[in-house]
């Protein structure tokens, strides 16, 4: 279903804004995917203190990209305001049904670039979350049992005869008191 269009015409003003922002947009996603390309191949090789610094630069980097592209998708729905029925239908709908065949040539090849470009940046967002998420997951792992295996474990046994094993803090075996024998 597509919008109704009362007329297609000319809108030469309207469509080199838009192109514009669909331009800027583009750049934006594809800036987007070498940042997280850059922060993956990073993550790969991290090794040194620098590069945990330069990891969270260039994380940082990345959040302000992605409120970049917010703010760009904000203005581009504001601009197409203008036109009648925007607000609920597809960029693609809007465009194909309120400007002329020639303005539609030079719009649709990039509302299709910017279309793989979110795809894109979505799926790989997305792949990139579980890498870091399964690393968290495994270095949380790691420090629970070098933690639970530098304390003392004690059972506790319930009436029932069900066991309880809680950890309390131990001291250093020269502490102790085979230390002093």
């Amino acid at each position: 279903m597509t919008p109704k269009s009362r007329q297609q015409g000319n809108h030469p003003i309207l469509t080199r804004e838009l192109k514009k922002l669909l331009q800027d947009e583009c750049a934006l996603y594809q800036e987007y995917l070498k940042l997280l390309d850059q922060e993956r191949q990073l993550i790969k090789n991290l090794r040194r203190n620098e590069d945990t610094t330069q990891l969270g630069l260039l994380t940082a980097k990345r959040q302000i990209m992605t409120e970049e592209m917010q703010q760009s998708h904000v203005r581009r729905l504001d601009l197409l305001n203008e036109l009648p029925e925007a607000q609920n239908y597809t960029l693609s709908q809007v465009i194909s049904a309120n400007f002329h065949p020639v303005e539609l040539m030079e719009l649709m090849p990039l509302v299709k670039k910017l279309r793989e470009l979110m795809r894109a940046s979505m799926q790989q967002g997305s792949e990139f979350n579980q890498v870091v998420n399964f690393a968290s997951n495994f270095l949380n792992g790691m420090v629970s049992i070098i933690s639970t295996a530098s304390q003392s474990v004690v059972r506790c046994y319930n009436k029932l005869g069900g066991m309880r094993e809680m950890y309390h803090p131990s001291t250093s075996r020269a502490e102790r008191v085979l230390r002093k024998v």
